[in-house]
């Protein structure tokens, strides 16, 4: 994993889409920011849309998407070291979400330039995981 900053920061008015997930996406798969499409910004808001544009980008690549939406996961001691993104709530914008990089379960790379990490509690977050298929 090489951390990989966000280039855009989500405003409200006028509405701009944050890209952290791409971020994360570029940071996991080590590559440059600008290989990697700004989802939330091509899906115009649509969150349908939002995860098929990962999934295919993903595809596209050797990988594929596996995301846990139990919204609680624990890591249990002795699986491999796995970095994953993690989704949940903004600790900055209230009802919007945030995307950080994790490693076996704890977020430990906040591509947002205030690196506050995500709100709420572990209970309220979503696990991505992004798995080599070739």
């Amino acid at each position: 994993m090489i951390p990989v900053k966000q280039q855009v920061l989500y405003q409200d008015e006028p509405r701009i889409y944050g890209d952290c997930m791409r971020a994360c996406v570029a940071s996991i798969l080590e590559l440059p920011i600008n290989e990697v499409p700004h989802f939330l910004e091509v899906a115009k808001g649509s969150i349908y849309e939002f995860y098929n544009l990962i999934e295919e980008f993903l595809l596209e690549r050797g990988y594929e998407a596996y995301w846990q939406h139990s919204l609680i996961y624990h890591w249990r001691p002795g699986l491999p070291d796995c970095y994953h993104i993690i989704s949940g709530p903004s600790p900055r914008y209230p009802g919007v979400g945030h995307a950080v990089v994790g490693l076996n379960g704890s977020a430990v790379f906040d591509p947002h330039p205030d690196n506050t990490m995500l709100a709420g509690t572990p209970d309220q977050w979503r696990f991505s995981f992004l798995v080599r298929t070739t």
